[in-house]
């Protein structure tokens, strides 16, 4: 499967897109996980408790233009996007 990085991710991990292999649908806070041991320059974005209102405050991740919560399933054909978090006013 494929993770899309936007801006700063790819810049920090030297890569726009990665790519996991995954043998069975795991959940997206399992391909964080993976993510994180692929990546580790990634961990300074990764709360220390792994909860959906923790990692909003740190990015989005995103699969065909829906947000997707840690609990959600992934399978090898999904692509992921994940984009910082933005907040205005």
């Amino acid at each position: 499967m494929n993770i899309r990085l936007s801006s700063p991710f790819k810049e920090i991990i030297g890569l726009e897109v990665l790519n996991i292999n995954i043998i069975s649908e795991v959940t997206l806070k399992e391909i964080i996980q993976i993510l994180f041991l692929k990546c580790p320059q990634f961990k300074k974005f990764l709360p220390e408790e792994l909860k959906d209102e923790k990692i909003s405050k740190s990015f989005i991740v995103v699969r065909k233009n829906q947000i997707v919560l840690l609990n959600e399933k992934i399978s090898e054909e999904d692509e992921l996007k994940i984009f910082p978090t933005l907040a205005g006013g």
